[in-house]
């Protein structure tokens, strides 16, 4: 499956992104607490004393349920701005380190 039926356009979620945010799309919906994690490192301010803020935009919609990257890669393709894009699927979810090791 390379997209989900019915996800022809980007969905609402992902309208509206700052342009220097990284874009994060959950496809994988089988373990809420691995993805709680990987959100929780995701928002983590960075830096040598943590001063920088996260630039990140989750996209958490069941609508994205079973893409590809392939497929979250050609719905986002129209928009310049989305750069870089991440898929958290479900090699994410059931990595050995909790998926939080980005």
């Amino acid at each position: 499956m390379t997209m989900p039926e019915g996800l022809e356009q980007v969905p609402p979620e992902i309208v509206g992104r700052d342009m220097f945010d990284a874009l994060v799309v959950r496809t994988d919906f089988s373990d809420d607490e691995s993805w709680t994690a990987v959100v929780g490192e995701l928002r983590r301010p960075w830096g040598p004393d943590g001063e920088f803020p996260a630039r990140v935009r989750v996209v958490d919609a069941r609508a994205w349920s079973g893409a590809t990257a392939d497929g979250v890669l050609a719905a986002v393709d129209d928009d310049a701005y989305l750069d870089p894009v991440f898929v958290a699927g479900r090699h994410t979810m059931r990595s050995p380190t909790g998926g939080c090791r980005l």
